[in-house]
C-alpha cells in the first residue's frame, strides 16, 4: 500500500504489457500521475491500479504526449479497481491527450469497475489542461467512451444499468494546431456498456472543415453536445437496448444539441431520442 500519491513518467519505454497510475492489487491512498511520452505500450494503459484490491482512493491523472503508440486501450481508471469511495463520492479522473496513436478505445473511466466522482477526457492541444505536454498526431482507432468499460462482471450484456461514473462526464475535443486529427469510431457520452448518474457534456470544436469532413459512426447519450467550428458526418450504429435493435441511429440519447460557428453535421441516417 501506498498511503499518499504516486507520481510516475514513462518516457520512451517499450511495455510489453500495460503500464499502470496506481497499485498491482495494492491501494494508493491519496492521488496517482500518470505521464506516457513517447512510447510504445503493446497492451493499455490505465491512470489507477490493477486488480480490485488496487484501489485509488483520491484521483486518477493521467497524460499523453509525444508520439505515444497505444495498441489496445487507454483508461482513466483502473483495471477492475476502483478510483475514490462511495461514501466521498468526490474523485476526478482526467485524461489529457496531446499526442498518441491508440489502437482501440479511449475510456475516461475503469475497465469494469466505478470511479466516484467525475470523468474528464480531454483530446487535442486546445482541449487539454495541462499545457506542458508536447504535441504531435492523434489518431485513435476506435470509440471515445466518457465512462468505463461493461459492468463489473465484463458482461456484453448492453443495458447501461451498471453506474462507471457516479456524478458526470465531460469530453472535449478539439483538433486545433494537429497536422492529423482522427478518430475512427463513436463518441459517447457514457461508457461502453455502463452509464452516468449524473451530466454528460460532449464539446467537440475545430475538428474538420468544409472541405475535409471528419467521418464517425455515432454520437450518444449525452446530457449536452455542443459542435463549434466542426464538420462531421455519422454514418449511424445500433444500439441493442433500443426497442428497434437493429436500426442505424447517428445520434442516440442526446437531450440537446448545439451548433455553433458555421459548423455542420451530416447524418446518414435517423437520430433517436434526441
Amino acid at each position: 500500500m501506498v498511503n499518499g500519491n504516486t507520481n510516475i513518467n514513462a518516457t520512451a519505454i517499450t511495455a510489453t504489457n500495460s503500464i499502470y497510475g496506481g497499485g498491482n492489487a495494492a491501494i494508493v491512498g491519496k492521488n496517482t500521475y500518470l505521464l506516457v511520452s513517447n512510447c510504445i505500450v503493446q497492451n493499455s494503459v490505465y491512470a489507477g491500479g490493477n486488480g480490485t484490491t488496487a484501489i485509488v482512493k483520491g484521483n486518477t491523472n493521467l497524460d499523453i504526449e509525444s508520439n505515444t503508440n497505444v495498441t489496445n486501450h487507454v483508461f482513466g481508471g483502473g483495471n477492475a479497481s476502483e478510483t475514490g469511495t462511495k461514501q466521498n463520492n468526490n474523485s476526478t479522473g482526467v485524461v489529457n491527450i496531446a499526442g498518441a496513436t491508440v489502437g482501440k478505445n479511449v475510456y475516461g473511466g475503469a475497465n469494469t469497475s466505478t470511479l466516484y466522482g467525475i470523468t474528464t477526457v480531454n483530446i487535442g492541444a486546445n482541449a487539454i489542461t495541462n499545457k506542458n505536454l508536447i504535441i504531435s498526431d492523434i489518431n485513435i482507432g476506435g470509440t471515445v467512451f466518457g465512462g468505463g468499460e461493461a459492468n463489473a462482471s465484463g458482461s456484453e450484456n448492453y443495458d447501461f444499468s451498471f453506474i462507471s461514473v457516479t456524478k458526470g462526464i465531460n469530453i472535449n475535443i478539439d483538433a486545433k494546431n494537429h497536422t492529423s486529427f482522427n478518430i475512427n469510431g463513436s463518441i459517447f457520452g457514457s461508457g461502453n456498456a455502463s452509464s452516468t448518474e449524473g451530466f454528460s457534456y460532449i464539446n467537440i470544436k475545430n475538428y474538420g472543415t468544409k472541405t475535409s469532413i471528419k467521418r464517425n459512426i455515432s454520437i450518444q447519450r449525452a446530457t449536452t453536445v455542443t459542435l463549434d467550428n466542426s464538420y462531421i458526418a455519422l454514418a449511424g450504429a445500433t444500439d441493442r437496448t433500443n426497442e428497434y435493435s437493429n436500426v442505424l441511429f447517428t445520434l442516440s440519447r442526446v437531450d440537446e444539441l448545439k451548433l455553433k460557428n458555421s459548423s455542420s453535421l451530416y447524418l446518414r441516417k435517423g437520430a433517436n431520442l434526441l
